[in-house]
């Protein structure tokens, strides 16, 4: 018995697509990503492969919507830690920036759609209550080695590995 499967609708490299489920009245559409585990994760910052892992976490992040389903993915993701940039970061994944809640390409669709339809109207066509055009605008302007800025600051040395730092603060 064969089921249909709307994972060739995301086509992201370096995530596998590993379960799929359609909320009873098909109004939602949920997704659980992981990174595939082929691949080396790649370090958010500077982009280098790096090897040591140090924390598994999962968290939503909502997609372009499919006919009239919206689709939320569950994105597992590893912290890891960058010798070349001594830190640990979130590692780099195509569907989303680090620090965002939309995958780029609804960034991009609602950066498209301001253009076009007011602020209210973009709101309403993605069915939210708040200004989802705002952040997701900013998303769609910067690029896809887009980082936050530190502010200035230093990092001061420790004599812990830096994972224990990650978990301990």
């Amino acid at each position: 018995m064969s089921t249909l499967s709307i994972a060739p609708y995301f086509p992201w490299s370096r995530v596998v697509v590993c379960r799929q489920s359609v909320g009873k009245e098909a109004d939602l559409a949920v997704l659980d990503l992981r990174p595939d585990e082929r691949f080396a994760p790649l370090c958010s910052r500077c982009g280098r492969a790096v090897s040591r892992t140090c924390s598994h976490q999962v968290r939503a992040v909502r997609d372009l919507s499919m006919t009239s389903a919206r689709v939320m993915l569950r994105l597992a993701y590893r912290k890891v830690y960058c010798p070349a940039c001594d830190a640990v970061v979130v590692e780099q994944m195509e569907p989303v920036v680090p620090w965002q809640r939309i995958t780029r390409r609804l960034a991009r669709s609602v950066h498209e759609l301001c253009k076009l339809m007011s602020v209210a109207d973009v709101a309403r066509t993605w069915g939210s209550t708040g200004r989802p055009s705002r952040t997701s605008t900013r998303a769609s302007w910067r690029s896809s080695t887009a980082r936050p800025t530190t502010g200035g600051c230093a990092s001061l040395p420790s004599t812990r590995s830096p994972c224990a730092r990650a978990t301990s603060t």
